[in-house]
């Protein structure tokens, strides 16, 4: 009796393993590659699926005789010859980051009345996306219009009215005339030698991107986060047992605040919910642009901004709602 029963646990076993290991196996040797424009990339047939393109500079119909249906996670991240892209028609699908870092993209095109599902990250960190023709995505084009109106509110505040704001939130409130004395002095010795204010943006920006984003503090929430600009400035590792300076975005975002307000250059702190993430608007050369010095990049269009999906709705403007600002309409 126990050896049948061994037998019958044993088919059990085989029976319902076995699709298992087939699938696995399957999964695995469905990608091929095959050559495109003297350029290697790669499908999954079975799955209609273009997962890598790196070298091609547009989106093919077919592949291997096959319709190519879906875009898959990275299949065109840090791709440099992607410019003016055409989606096709039999694309039902981009996945997330799919172009992530496409720095040299700049308009994408989807044909009319087009159904397909795009990821809220398909596009993040386009640094140079600002044309996007026939967005089917409903959400998206939500966050585009929501980013493009607080850039429209901000255009009709009078710079004095933004630069009395600039001390409302808790933490620079707080800072005394002698800490805003040495945040003035390392604003000064940051844009030493910078002739326009897109140059002394840029130096603030490098900076202030180059403070780690404190991965631990995020681990682990009962750790002490620093956020005072003042105290990341003044930072020693000896102090705080060999531990480099590191802050949240919402302390890049203060810091870049208080050293552009320094440096003369008219900015706003500005976050956003859900999701949480604070960044920063900048006035240069009468022009309203985003920075996000956690994210390590400058200049962000808004299409590409929106993109991201921790950036949604905007509610807050130097910790005083944008409404409460004269001149402005909710």
């Amino acid at each position: 009796m126990k050896k049948k029963s061994f037998f019958v646990v044993l088919l059990f076993l085989l029976l319902f393993s076995c699709p298992i290991i087939c699938s696995s196996s399957n999964s695995k040797a469905a990608v091929k590659y095959y050559k495109i424009s003297g350029k290697w990339v790669g499908f999954d047939k079975s799955k209609s699926k273009l997962t890598w393109s790196a070298g091609i500079s547009y989106i093919p119909k077919k592949i291997a005789g096959k319709k190519v249906k879906i875009l898959a996670k990275y299949s065109y991240s840090k791709n440099k010859k992607v410019k003016n892209l055409t989606i096709p028609s039999n694309i039902t699908k981009i996945e997330d980051c799919a172009f992530y870092e496409c720095n040299k993209l700049k308009t994408v095109t989807f044909k009319k009345n087009s159904k397909i599902k795009i990821a809220s990250t398909s596009f993040t960190k386009c640094k140079k996306l600002k044309t996007v023709k026939n967005n089917p995505n409903k959400t998206w084009k939500k966050k585009i219009k929501s980013l493009n109106s607080t850039l429209k509110k901000l255009k009709s505040i009078d710079d004095q009215t933004i630069r009395d704001s600039v001390r409302a939130p808790w933490i620079i409130k707080n800072l005394t005339d002698n800490q805003w004395k040495v945040i003035q002095a390392k604003s000064d010795s940051i844009t030493k030698g910078c002739k326009t204010d897109a140059q002394k943006v840029k130096a603030v920006y490098k900076w202030v991107a180059a403070i780690p984003y404190d991965m631990e503090w995020r681990a682990d929430s009962s750790k002490p986060l620093e956020q005072n600009p003042y105290n990341l400035i003044k930072w020693k590792k000896s102090e705080h047992n060999g531990r480099k300076a590191c802050t949240d975005c919402v302390g890049h975002a203060y810091m870049m605040l208080c050293l552009l307000d320094c440096a003369g250059i008219t900015n706003v702190y500005v976050y956003s919910k859900p999701g949480w993430h604070g960044w920063n608007a900048v006035k240069v050369n009468k022009k309203w642009i985003w920075i996000d010095s956690t994210q390590k990049f400058y200049n962000p269009s808004t299409v590409a901004f929106a993109a991201d999906s921790n950036h949604d709705r905007i509610t807050l403007i130097n910790g005083i709602d944008i409404d409460d600002y004269p001149g402005t309409k909710g």
